[in-house]
């Protein structure tokens, strides 16, 4: 779940498509310097799960201005499964390249599937490693990602199935969800534990890898 809380946190930013020498420390590059779109899916609006995060999408998008100075804003809104397939159809449909895709959500591992899973509580679920249940949501978004946009999951806990020390085995399921969405070079954010500002610690990350 997603929680204002603070705890001790640990997330995993996977960097895809840069390359650098060995034994080197690169900071990712910064978006393309054709600025495409900042898609911030909000699904918690009438969410009433405990400890829910008082995210609102205009605010989140102030706190990640810093990180797309150029990129257009889009805000998405919806709670039930429709309301989400509708408004990301609705708005994305048009947009020819994205810098950025933040899910406001909450999230989990699931254990019976063995990947992580994003939902709120008026039925919406997703997983992020699977296809076809990308595709059931953001067809219109998959494969228009900018060189080095960013990939952003606030939900809680996705990659907590996995023991912290099997590093291969957290890649390899963030590696599955760049297949997913079609997201070839940038930065995917997923979280490993939870209760966390994660927009906040998001921001004041160097991206280093």
């Amino acid at each position: 779940m997603m929680t204002s809380r603070m705890f001790p946190v640990l997330f995993m930013v996977l960097t895809l498509g840069v390359a650098r020498a060995e034994g080197a420390t690169e900071i990712a590059p910064k978006i393309a310097k054709e600025p495409g779109s900042l898609i911030i899916l909000n699904t918690l609006e009438k969410d009433d799960i405990y400890g829910n995060a008082d995210y609102v999408d205009h605010n989140v998008y102030r706190r990640l201005e810093g990180q797309y100075p150029e990129s257009t804003p889009v805000f998405i809104r919806g709670s039930s499964e429709d309301e989400i397939r509708k408004g990301v159809e609705a708005n994305v449909s048009s947009v020819t390249t994205l810098d950025g895709l933040v899910i406001l959500s909450h999230g989990e591992f699931d254990k019976h599937r063995k990947q992580s899973v994003i939902y709120n509580a008026e039925g919406f679920e997703m997983f992020p490693e699977d296809p076809n249940s990308v595709r059931s949501y953001f067809r219109s978004v998959v494969g228009k990602f900018n060189e080095n946009a960013k990939l952003h999951f606030t939900g809680c806990m996705l990659l907590s199935g996995h023991e912290k020390s099997n590093v291969k085995a957290i890649i390899t399921s963030m590696i599955r969800v760049a297949e997913a969405f079609e997201f070839k070079s940038g930065s995917i954010y997923m979280n490993y534990t939870m209760g966390t500002p994660v927009i906040d610690s998001y921001i004041r990350q160097p991206f280093q890898k």
